[in-house]
């Protein structure tokens, strides 16, 4: 410890980070930034503080620095240090920040960051152990691997740095414990995910996350939280698993309106390497940018796609050019992931990825120039690794885990919606011994309502939908044009008549009774959200007042036109 430290004083009161003991347990949620990344992107990244190494003392007084990080990885979280991008001159390697602590790394244990898909490679100081801060809460032994040296190989072989460190979202355990410390020896040392610490010391009621990443494109933003979940981020049934989920097929479909192909539904696109229908474990990562999946799977949905292989980058290249690309990427053409149902489910779950989530942009340095790409690369796992569905699957994706009882959730997401919210902002709590989620919505219509602002239906095939005409039996001119009914029945007709208009006025002011009820408790502050599939698109959209600092509750603003096409470099 240096000696400037030394001469610190301790300050008991009015303390930036909240004590966990004087708070209830409750969700953490987690700050996005509004920097965009790339170069494969764009993407966006959560913001938290790191440094500080007593809770006595105001972190603006310790060594700290404010991070934006990819959410994803376990056990550590990882942070470039400026060392780790000096082979990188002149690029973008460290945008989201650097951190040089004034302490030397606590655990005299190397760390590292691997991802054998997407080639990158690293190694590190070490382990050091001190805050982690998100909003108010800090924990103070959190686990921290101090990256020095890492390279990221593109698919051609060339080399590049990251924008982004990681930030761990837990691990199959609270903490790891160190067999020494660097600075004292035969010292046990433990370090904490974050996650983990702060269940650890009861500042949320599970030790999980819920994690839906947004659209950067859609200016969508993501949704962490710790402890807990955004139940407006998920609609439908969802898929549970222990370790890697079962991927069961690959299809092309259409959400509503007519298709670009000669086909509404596309299924069994999921080969493997000898062109064989198959299924596969494929594990969800948002640390990870692309769907890395059998290289025959990447052919199969490109033969039905405007798309070229450039052998050079060794992408998958949009064409522009091609009135096809604009059609697909515009309308509400989706690329589809299906999983098992969950214990219990019936049905299998397919998670929808609209096609303009698909379409991305490629920069320097893996391009001299913005250019369009889909993101599906050739991948062959080494034994025992699952594939990898990245980013770019998850922008549509929910994604949970409660580590404490193994399990994990993946749902369909919802698209922007009214307020680039989803279906509203509504956390809750995961408990401790939740094995799923037992308030989601299940209307699986308010997807398509949700993406309703952002992407242009297809005129429908003539003929597919009979037009709704009325026959001339259930018109009053041709009941009084039939000279063969006699006066009585034209009377009962006329008190029949009669009835079915007080009938329909009644339903009519019950109806409005409903609505002016609704809007009445929308107003006072009622924070229940109205579920499932008594939803309408009138009442998806319907205005809700702002939030007054009230965590549970959702708003909604006017609807913003469709972004337009081009590029969407980060800069």
């Amino acid at each position: 410890m240096k000696c400037r430290y030394l001469g610190r004083a301790f300050i008991f009161r009015e303390l930036l980070q909240a004590l966990p003991t004087a708070l209830a347990a409750q969700y953490i949620p987690v700050t996005w930034s509004s920097q965009l990344y790339g170069p494969d992107g764009p993407w966006q990244a959560v913001k938290i503080v790191v440094g500080g190494t007593s809770q006595e003392v105001l972190l603006i007084n310790e060594d700290h620095k404010e991070l934006d990080l990819l959410p994803g990885g376990e056990w550590n979280t990882k942070i470039l240090t400026s060392k780790a991008c000096e082979q990188y001159k002149n690029s973008r390697c460290g945008k989201g920040g650097t951190w040089d602590p004034d302490f030397p790394p606590t655990v005299a244990v190397t760390g590292d960051w691997v991802d054998e898909a997407s080639k990158v490679n690293s190694s590190g100081q070490g382990i050091l152990l001190q805050a982690t801060t998100v909003g108010s809460f800090s924990y103070w032994n959190s686990s921290l691997i101090m990256i020095d040296d890492i390279t990221i190989t593109n698919p051609d072989g060339s080399k590049r740095g990251p924008e982004l460190g990681a930030l761990a979202l837990g691990g199959p355990e609270q903490s790891q414990k160190f067999a020494t410390d660097s600075i004292f020896a035969n010292t046990p040392m433990v370090g904490f995910s974050y996650a983990g610490g702060a269940f650890n010391q009861s500042a949320i009621k599970s030790f999980s996350y819920g994690l839906q990443i947004g659209s950067a494109f859609h200016g969508y933003p993501g949704s962490l939280i710790f402890g807990g979940y955004d139940k407006g981020r998920i609609v439908g049934s969802y898929t549970a698993f222990n370790h890697v989920p079962l991927l069961l097929d690959v299809s092309l479909g259409v959400a509503t309106g007519g298709s670009p192909w000669e086909f509404e539904e596309k299924k069994g696109l999921l080969l493997s390497n000898t062109s064989q229908v198959t299924t596969l474990s494929a594990l969800p990562d948002p640390r990870q940018t692309y769907m890395h999946l059998p290289g025959k799977t990447c052919e199969e949905i490109a033969k039905y796609i405007p798309v070229t292989f450039d052998s050079k980058l060794k992408y998958w290249l949009w064409d522009t050019a091609k009135p096809e690309y604009k059609t697909i990427v515009t309308s509400p053409a989706y690329l589809g992931f299906t999983f098992p149902p969950a214990p219990g489910g019936s049905n299998n779950v397919t998670i929808k990825v609209p096609f303009s989530l698909l379409n991305l942009t490629l920069d320097a340095p893996i391009t001299q120039k913005p250019t369009a790409y889909f993101p599906c690369q050739s991948y062959e796992p080494s034994e025992g690794n699952p594939y990898i569905l990245g980013r770019a699957f998850l922008q549509a994706a929910f994604i949970g885990r409660n580590w404490n009882r193994q399990i994990s959730w993946l749902g369909q997401a919802p698209g922007p919606g009214p307020s680039k919210n989803g279906l509203g902002n509504v956390m809750l709590d995961i408990e401790d011994t939740d094995l799923d989620l037992p308030n989601i919505f299940t209307n699986e219509s308010l997807f398509t309502q949700s993406w309703a602002n952002y992407w242009t239906p297809l005129p429908e095939p003539k003929g597919s939908q009979p037009s709704a005409t009325s026959s001339p039996s259930n018109t009053a001119s041709a009941i009084e044009a039939n000279p063969g009914l006699n006066t009585g029945a034209k009377a009962g007709i006329a008190l029949g008549a009669a009835a079915v208009a007080l009938l329909a006025i009644g339903v009519t002011l019950l109806f409005l009774r409903h609505r002016w009820r609704k809007q009445n408790l929308l107003q006072t502050g009622a924070t229940d959200y109205v579920d499932d599939s008594k939803h309408t698109v009138a009442e998806l959209e319907h205005p809700v007042p702002e939030m007054q600092g009230i965590r549970n509750h959702e708003t909604y603003e006017l609807a913003t036109p469709t972004p337009q096409l081009g590029s969407t470099t980060p800069q």
